[in-house]
């Protein structure tokens, strides 16, 4: 449980940093320099520990190209573009959902059904989120597209869904072939990287950080804890617990964002958000209690 805490903390920390980059950096050129490095440093470690990397890859490239889409380009640049009008705070409370994003695909690919509690848990937590979507004091979120929700918050949602998607997509290749962990990872960012930067020098400048050493240490903090360290444990977990503890877990990040966004971007959290965190952590918990014992069997995907 500790590597779960610590795994949010980890987002959490480089959502508030990539905050920070985004002035003075696209998010193509953000999403294409994380992706790119940060592949090349598993890909790296994958040689060093399974060798024959091509063959592996030539085998299964069109999988990893399908899922590199899902997980590390459409997703991620979504969430850096949708950065640049919200607070990270508000980017983050979206990432409540990815527990019944999880049970709705789980529905979808495997025909597990939701209990009756799950289903109420469901209702209360999607109240707490319309309390976010229709507080205009939330902060700013550019034009809106249908009713009280803006193009920014549309973005951010669309890429926790298309991300647990993926994620599930992965979890099924991880566990019906042989390809180590680090290797799906390294050609999932390389992939992503790539397309981004080819799309960004296509259509961008260059970016400068003038000599900024903040920037490029921040830079390098995003690259080596969320590409490096958090997505190789991230894979690890999903081989170790059910898909949707692992998303249920995720209510963590956005109170670590709270944390990191008041200490080093002096964004504040207002009562509204406050009662919405209460509502979807209660819709949470009941949830979780008919969650809880396929985590602990570990089954490959609970009855949901």
């Amino acid at each position: 449980m500790i590597l779960v805490i610590l795994l949010y903390a980890l987002f959490a920390s480089t959502l508030a940093a990539q905050k920070v980059l985004l002035g003075s950096i696209s998010p193509f050129f953000l999403v294409g320099i994380r992706g790119l490095v940060g592949g090349l440093i598993l890909l790296a470690w994958s040689y060093w520990s399974v060798g024959n990397l091509w063959a592996v890859v030539r085998k299964h490239h069109k999988t990893l190209i399908s899922l590199a889409f899902l997980t590390t380009f459409l997703p991620a640049l979504l969430k850096a573009c949708t950065l640049v009008h919200l607070p990270s705070i508000k980017a983050s409370f979206f990432s409540y959902f990815d527990p019944f994003f999880a049970a709705l695909f789980a529905f979808g690919m495997w025909g597990e059904r939701l209990s009756t509690r799950k289903f109420v848990g469901m209702l209360i937590a999607f109240s707490g989120a319309l309390i976010i979507l229709f507080n205009k004091d939330a902060g700013h979120e550019g034009g809106r597209i249908f009713l009280e929700i803006s193009w920014a918050e549309f973005g951010v949602i669309a890429a926790f869904m298309i991300n647990r998607y993926g994620w599930l997509r992965v979890q099924n290749f991880l566990k019906s072939s042989s390809v180590p962990l680090s290797l799906v990872n390294a050609c999932l960012m390389l992939i992503g990287g790539l397309s981004a930067l080819i799309i960004a020098v296509m259509t961008e400048s260059l970016p400068s950080f003038n000599g900024n050493d903040f920037s490029i240490l921040l830079l390098f903090y995003v690259i080596i804890m969320s590409n490096v360290v958090g997505y190789s444990l991230y894979g690890y977990l999903l081989k170790k617990y059910t898909s949707t503890f692992v998303a249920l877990s995720k209510f963590m990040m956005p109170l670590w964002s709270i944390i990191f966004g008041y200490l080093f971007l002096s964004e504040r959290v207002t009562w509204s958000f406050l009662v919405a965190t209460i509502l979807v952590l209660f819709g949470l918990m009941m949830f979780y209690r008919d969650e809880a014992p396929f985590i602990y069997r570990g089954d490959d995907h609970a009855g949901i």
